[in-house]
């Protein structure tokens, strides 16, 4: 199928922007089914597994719920819509309702990835204060309600802004370029290149620094002052779950960098322009990643979770009592 589209005055920018190719958009639709597919399943068994047990409700715990719930939101509210626009541009199907749906996808794509960022660094934080300040950490039980409250309000506070200006800002999300990938262009609103460079950029970039910066320092902590090899079981819990930590922020690192990079090469060297713009979207499907990798790693670390060795270990002991006042008894 030929997605070649017949220039049309109504469309201001159709004489710049070439239709994607058909094997671009194909694969958009193919990786964003897979990604909702999977993510939809694997945050829905981490969700019910916190909710349905009273051993997990600790805050990296509530950590790894919220970053759940985000990958619920993002194929609830991202994922169609992007499955929706890929399928539109397949069929060659212009109409209002394409840049509708980009606003609606840019808007939910942005306050998800901002708020997946700041519970990512969230997390980062917390494992530092582990080893670092473990009696003095500044997320604890009785606080981290009221902290994940203040992340989405402040979120959603700044996403209600970002869709005020999306509303009155008509050049993107045109008809011709539903996947917004041309936002770079000079007829864009300065205050919504801002919006677009923090939500699109700078949260990522912050999380990605703070990531590695608090990783650095607990490597550099831990081999300096090595712990003893028989540990308690608590400060193995611990261990398993700041290693279950950096592995789910490796995730969102190799999720964001190369659409990051891509970005970056497209502002600052003369790659082709239509070329670059097929690779911008591939890279921006696979952020997805991020919402499907996670729950898998969680259900399997959560599932088999140090607490169960808590309470077998009672029971342990009664029977090795047990045992050895039958042999007193017998040798009497």
């Amino acid at each position: 199928m030929n997605l070649s589209l017949t220039k049309s005055p109504t469309l201001p920018d159709a004489d710049t922007l070439l239709p994607l190719p058909e094997s671009a958009v194909v694969t958009v639709l193919v990786m964003t089914a897979t990604f909702f597919l999977a993510g939809t399943f694997g945050n829905v068994l981490v969700c019910l597994l916190i909710t349905t047990r009273r051993d997990l409700r600790k805050v990296p715990h509530f950590l790894f719920a919220n970053l759940a719930v985000i990958g619920l939101l993002s194929s609830f509210f991202v994922m169609p819509f992007m499955i929706s626009i890929a399928a539109g541009a397949y069929m060659m199907k212009q109409s209002e309702s394409m840049k509708i749906l980009c606003n609606i996808r840019l808007f939910s794509s942005l306050f998800c990835s901002a708020t997946n960022a700041l519970i990512l660094s969230l997390m980062a934080i917390d494992r530092q204060d582990c080893v670092f300040r473990p009696l003095r950490r500044r997320i604890h039980q009785s606080n981290v309600r009221k902290v994940l409250l203040a992340v989405w309000s402040s979120v959603l506070v700044l996403s209600v802004l970002f869709a005020i200006v999306l509303a009155k800002d008509g050049s993107q999300c045109s008809i011709s370029d539903p996947f917004n990938l041309g936002s770079s262009s000079s007829n864009s609103s300065s205050l919504f290149s801002v919006y677009i460079t923090v939500f699109g950029t700078g949260f990522n970039v912050a999380a990605i620094l703070i990531i590695i910066i608090t990783f650095l320092r607990i490597v550099k902590r831990l081999r300096s002052c090595p712990l003893p090899e028989s540990r308690s079981l608590h400060q193995r819990y611990e261990s398993q779950i700041t290693k279950l930590t950096y592995k789910t922020c490796a995730i969102f690192i190799l999720s964001w960098f190369p659409i990051i990079i891509s970005h970056t090469a497209a502002r600052f060297s003369d790659v082709d322009r239509e070329k670059m713009r097929v690779v911008k979207l591939i890279t921006l499907t696979f952020t997805n990643f991020t919402y499907v990798g996670n729950p898998f790693l969680h259900y399997k670390m959560l599932k088999t979770t140090p607490s169960n060795q808590l309470r077998i270990q009672p029971m342990s002991l009664r029977r090795i009592v047990s045992l050895d006042n039958n042999n007193v008894q017998k040798s009497q």
